[in-house]
């Protein structure tokens, strides 16, 4: 039997653009839909543009209607889940930003009972909005209090991860692939 994974804030950098909304938001929905994400889970999104949490929750919406392997009539849990997306606007170069940020995830930890369990999913694009040492320093900040507190796993540059890392998600019997959990059976 599979175990359930331990509640988590999961933090989306580039939260405002297309990747988020075509796939991040309905694969976590789709999470959500197969039970695999657990009630305390929360969403952070993190970007430059200026929106509320209900702005973004709206744009995070639409592309569950649009993308999510669940459709409305099989999978209801949005109206129940969609408090646990929050957003932050900043710059990324900004150190203001990832202050605003260590205080928000903190928050929402000693909410949720999340605490500890930090999952970073930075935006794909430009690399020198990251560039300044300070910013790094800064980044590295939310990090190092994590890796104190436990060993992260290891795995050679360049590849998926660890092989078991799907499996750690994943019930038995099951396949995974970005949105969607199919049966093999």
């Amino acid at each position: 039997m599979a175990t359930k994974p331990e509640p988590a804030v999961i933090v989306i950098f580039g939260a405002s653009g297309d990747l988020a909304r075509r796939k991040l938001g309905p694969a976590l929905h789709s999470l959500t839909c197969a039970g695999l994400l657990p009630a305390q889970t929360r969403i952070v999104g993190v970007a430059r543009s200026s929106l509320s949490d209900a702005m973004f929750r709206e744009q995070i919406y639409a592309g569950v209607q649009t993308y999510s392997c669940y459709d409305e009539g099989e999978c209801s849990m949005w109206e129940n889940s969609k408090q646990h997306y929050t957003y932050l606007s900043g710059d990324y170069d900004d150190p203001e930003t990832y202050y605003r940020l260590v205080q928000h995830l903190t928050q929402l930890e000693e909410r949720s009972g999340a605490s500890g369990n930090r999952l970073f999913y930075p935006l794909q694009g430009d690399a020198s909005l990251f560039i300044r040492a300070d910013e790094i320093e800064l980044a590295w900040g939310l990090i190092d209090p994590l890796t104190e507190a436990r060993q992260p796993a290891l795995y050679p540059v360049g590849s998926w991860g660890p092989p078991d890392a799907a499996a750690l998600i994943a019930p038995e019997q099951s396949v995974w692939h970005i949105g969607c959990v199919a049966s093999n059976e």
